[in-house]
């Protein structure tokens, strides 16, 4: 039998690589803007409900999109019923122009 702090521990690693899979979306809002979207882990349908989305995996996936930084001008999240939701809306820094 496991003891209760190994379950524990394995609890906790368990929930920790469930929540870096969480699908991230980008959609175009403008000229350098994006809006980058996290679900629940596995979606919202039939994703993991009780899990809220990586904010890592939203911030890497803003940083691919904005290589030299960025802004985020707006954040708002929501629990639905099929789980949750995060929303970033972010404005990318421009390149320094080059002499």
């Amino acid at each position: 039998m496991t003891p209760p702090l190994a379950r524990r521990a394995l609890l906790a690693l368990c929930v920790a690589f469930v929540s870096g899979c969480t699908p991230v979306y980008v959609n175009s809002t403008g000229p350098d803007e994006f809006a980058v979207r996290g679900t629940s882990p596995y979606g919202l349908y039939g994703g993991l409900v009780d899990l809220s989305p990586s904010e890592s995996s939203i911030a890497a996936q803003a940083s691919n999109f904005c290589p030299e930084g960025y802004d985020k001008t707006v954040e708002a999240g929501r629990n639905l019923e099929d789980g949750k939701y995060e929303e970033w809306h972010i404005k990318c820094h421009r390149r320094a122009p080059s002499n």
